[in-house]
């Protein structure tokens, strides 16, 4: 196995634990949200929406400096 098949192997494998720590982190982004539009303007926000769009954005960002990590020294 060449090093580029290992690389992408490597990124299909880590996709699901990067998909599951996304979601854990756009829930609690969400809870905290959420709690605070309730608190400060008093309407409500549907949670799921809300964790659904924060997962995909934490999804993003955690594949972006997954792969780009190794490839600039000063990011």
């Amino acid at each position: 196995m060449n090093n580029k098949t290992k690389k992408i192997l490597e990124f299909i494998l880590t996709l699901p634990i990067v998909l599951l720590f996304a979601v854990a982190y756009a829930t609690l982004t969400a809870a905290f949200i959420s709690l605070f539009i309730q608190f400060f303007f008093d309407f409500t926000i549907p949670f799921i929406t809300t964790i659904f769009i924060l997962s995909i954005l934490w999804f993003i960002s955690l594949i972006i400096i997954k792969y780009f990590h190794n490839k600039n020294k000063y990011y």
